[in-house]
């Protein structure tokens, strides 16, 4: 701690005894009584006292992190330090050790002497523009950097990558000597609030801002190579179709964990795979915004919004997802999810292989006996519904339900679980194997249950009843043995 408050201190006054306790003290009149010993710092509530005193971090800019030294064969010469830009790309992670809190003004001076010492040959004027090295990735992540400064001075058409991962940038500083050759730009886990100087890089091909805090999505009508988009955890409440109806090369859009409550700007995006709206305020999907996105879509995240039911007429589900392979519908309101399947359930997802709906209203078999037409259909969550509680059972007969499945909730579909074990050979609930277990009173289930207990009971008894058998089979048998040795030896 620098002079003026920390712990250390307090221990050092403390160690050296009254007369260094007493050397920043002083007598003063408090009301009628005189108080010896106060410290002239006592008024100071909160301020920079021994005990309660927070130094600023201390400022450290890219050469303090990861300098590589020069040595000069001369005692004249001028030593200097370069960052390690070989293959003309700077990757700095500050996970581990210190961290860096100013890119510099000189951000990019250092760049240009750092690979004029790799690549001396960049300077000579023989070699044209694209023999010599220049910057292509800069990657600064998990430091502390406020400002993104120092890159105006970048040498343009170079750079391809810029990466600010997890610091602290308030603000997005794009300057067009370098913006314009960028194909990525990470910049998530920040405190941008505003998104429009992206507009300067026309060639991006890759845009990360998650977790900031822009609340409009702007400066994306002019990406046409954009084929990656990632505004998760941000405050947006709009998906405004004049910012996404450029983006046809689009194939990732990702805007989960916002404040959306309606879909908009999907029906021009004819190239997406995947999209995730999931944590948002939805009540409905619209038909219309499916329209062109269905056909291509392999992953589709809705979980965590408001959905009640997917209506099959002048919803989503009017249409075919001929290549969806993942769907999740968790933590929502649905009571059924029948649409999804039933007799078009081969049509709409021939190779729908996982579907995830924990955590919804699901109370009754009848409800989700339609996914058995799902031809693809391996892996279901159900977990967390009512259903779950109200059947012991629960994975034996959802298993039974849809025989072509290999993985329930967590838990991969054993023989056992088929077959063998409890219940084998039984119907759970009065319905064939592979077919809609049909209503039955309470009453009768348990009888069901009591005799499987039954069975399985007398099985067991059995096999105990056998095991003895043979271990006293076993015994005998070495008694006879031991007779015959022994008048074996006596004769």
């Amino acid at each position: 701690p620098k002079a003026g408050g920390g712990p250390r201190i307090a221990e050092t006054a403390a160690l050296q005894g009254t007369d260094a306790t007493l050397e920043n003290t002083t007598t003063r009149t408090v009301g009628s009584t005189t108080v010896t010993g106060l410290p002239l710092d006592w008024t100071q509530m909160g301020g920079n006292t021994a005990e309660g005193a927070q130094e600023d971090p201390p400022i450290r800019y890219p050469l303090d992190v990861a300098a590589v030294a020069l040595t000069s064969d001369s005692d004249d010469d001028k030593l200097e330090n370069i960052l390690d830009v070989r293959d003309g790309e700077l990757v700095l992670v500050g996970t581990h050790g210190q961290k860096i809190t100013h890119m510099g003004p000189d951000f990019a001076t250092i760049l240009r002497r750092s690979l004029q010492h790799y690549y001396p040959n960049n300077n000579n004027s023989d070699n044209d523009e694209e023999s010599k090295i220049q910057m292509k990735k800069i990657i600064l992540r998990s430091h502390v950097i406020h400002t993104m400064q120092g890159l105006e001075d970048l040498p343009g058409g170079s750079l391809e990558l810029l990466e600010l991962y997890d610091n602290q940038v308030q603000a997005l500083v794009l300057t067009p000597n370098f913006a314009p050759s960028l194909q990525v730009l990470d910049m998530s886990y920040n405190s941008i609030r505003e998104m429009d100087p992206v507009a300067t890089c026309p060639n991006l091909r890759e845009l990360y801002l998650a977790n900031n805090k822009i609340k409009v999505i702007s400066g994306l009508s002019g990406l046409k190579q954009l084929q990656k988009l990632d505004l998760g955890a941000n405050r947006i409440r709009v998906m405004p179709p004049e910012e996404l109806a450029g983006l046809t090369q689009l194939k990732e859009l990702w805007l989960g964990k916002n404040k959306i409550e309606t879909m908009a700007g999907l029906q021009t995006l004819t190239q997406l795979r995947r999209l995730d709206l999931q944590s948002n305020r939805l009540t409905e999907l619209p038909g219309a915004e499916f329209a062109v996105i269905a056909p291509n879509l392999e992953e589709l995240y809705l979980a965590h919004n408001g959905l009640t039911e997917t209506p099959a007429k002048g919803g989503w589900l009017e249409h075919d997802f001929p290549e969806l392979i993942q769907l999740d519908l968790s933590r929502n309101q649905l009571t059924s999810v029948n649409d999804l399947g039933g007799e078009t359930g081969a049509t709409k997802f021939p190779v729908l292989e996982e579907l995830w709906m924990s955590g919804n209203a699901i109370a009754e078999w009848s409800q989700v006996q339609g996914l058995a037409q799902i031809p693809a259909l391996e892996t279901v969550y159900l977990e967390y519904n009512p259903i779950q509680s109200s059947d012991p059972l629960y994975r034996k007969s959802l298993a039974q339900l849809i025989p072509q499945l290999k993985q329930i909730d967590a838990t991969m579909i054993s023989s056992n679980m088929l077959g063998g074990g409890l219940g084998s050979g039984l119907v759970i609930g009065g319905g064939a194997l592979g077919g809609a277990p049909p209503p039955v009173s309470e009453q009768e289930r348990m009888r069901q249950y009591q005799e499987m207990a039954l069975q399985r009971a007398r099985q067991e008894q059995q096999q105990q009843a056998t095991q003895k058998l043979e271990q006293q089979e076993t015994e005998h048998k070495v008694d006879d043995d031991s007779d015959d040795s022994g008048a074996e030896n006596a004769s």
